[in-house]
């Protein structure tokens, strides 16, 4: 019988050597003075369990590149203890874990190897890999010669195949194009229950769709952890966390459609003004809402905000409160939002 956990973090730090000027020698050289080391991690503890599907959230350069090459064994902690009960296969951002100088047929025989199961990695295996990785021409390539979401396509592919029961994603979807990212959102969501799988993306429409449980890291240090309902986790985030999903209804059509990635701050309720477009999620809606600000009322005890979608202007305005706003939109599809 399989342990009930299949990773947990008990008090875990992580430091590098932040001086550059150090001679090779100190490279090698774990004592470092507190003012020559930039913390990486700091007191990080956590478990999941085993058939968990876990979303990681957090800011760039918050510490989850670092958590991943912790659990994946090709950091170690400085301090704390790490517990992995099961085989990893780490997907990290870009691919990065492939051998530039090498052919992705070779990559793939090469991380099969690392991940134990090169004795069991037949011709179908292989065939499947490199048609799921849609590489078939570039296959026998070196891997310097690949695009950035060939090099991610690859190693998802590897890694999906592969007998490892524990599978890290490291923003492993964001350099596919939209055909590569739906077939992938389908093989991990049939993986659900079956492997243990840490996400991280900053996409919250995609981990609302695969994750049952969020954790926030911020600072170095896990912030906290929520069972998702989506929408109640994003009312959480600290002021100014900057995140992005995409818009499910044409409410604010023309200028959002559905489908559209809109980028989210977390400004401030007291700091909106009128026609700024928000972010809000509301009782009995599974789906984010995109509306205009229309009015804002105040009072001695609190603050009332009404909103409507462009689309919709007939419609009885909805309100936002601080229970359920989610954010400012400041850029649509990549592009800077202009009211």
């Amino acid at each position: 019988m399989s342990p009930s956990s299949a990773i947990i973090f008990d008090g875990v730090s992580k430091f590098f050597n932040a001086d550059k000027g150090k001679q090779l020698k100190n490279l090698f050289n774990h004592q470092f003075n507190s003012a020559d080391r930039y913390v990486a991690l700091k007191d990080v503890s956590f478990t999941i369990k085993t058939g968990e599907c876990v979303g990681l959230n957090g800011s760039n350069g918050a510490g989850k590149s670092t958590l991943f090459r912790l659990i994946a064994g090709i950091y170690q902690p400085d301090s704390g203890l790490i517990t992995v009960n099961g085989q990893v296969a780490p997907v990290l951002e870009l691919g990065s874990g492939l051998h530039p100088e090498l052919s992705g047929i070779d990559n793939i025989n090469l991380y099969a190897s690392i991940l134990g199961y090169w004795q069991n990695l037949d011709q179908k295996i292989i065939k499947k890999i490199i048609n799921f990785s849609q590489l078939n021409e570039f296959i026998f390539n070196p891997i310097r010669t690949y695009s950035t979401g060939m090099r991610a396509r690859l190693a998802f592919s590897i890694a999906i195949h592969s007998n490892a029961k524990i599978m890290l994603f490291d923003e492993a979807l964001s350099a596919g194009d939209s055909d590569f990212n739906f077939r992938a959102l389908r093989e991990i969501k049939k993986l659900i229950g079956r492997k243990t799988i840490l996400i991280s993306s900053h996409n919250f429409g995609l981990l609302q769709q695969i994750c049952g449980r969020m954790i926030t890291i911020e600072n170095k240090t896990i912030q906290k952890t929520s069972e998702t309902n989506i929408g109640l986790f994003l009312t959480k985030l600290p002021i100014d966390h900057e995140f992005f999903c995409k818009a499910t209804s044409n409410s604010m059509w023309p200028i959002i459609k559905k489908g559209d990635s809109v980028g989210i701050k977390k400004v401030a309720l007291e700091k909106l003004k009128i026609d700024d477009v928000v972010m809000f999620s509301f009782k009995n809606i599974s789906q984010v809402i995109i509306h205009r600000i229309v009015e804002i009322k105040t009072s001695k005890h609190q603050l009332q905000i009404l909103t409507k979608g462009d689309f919709a202007d007939q419609i009885d305005p909805w309100q936002v409160e601080i229970d359920n706003y989610l954010g400012k939109v400041i850029k649509i599809n990549n592009r800077l939002f202009e009211k």
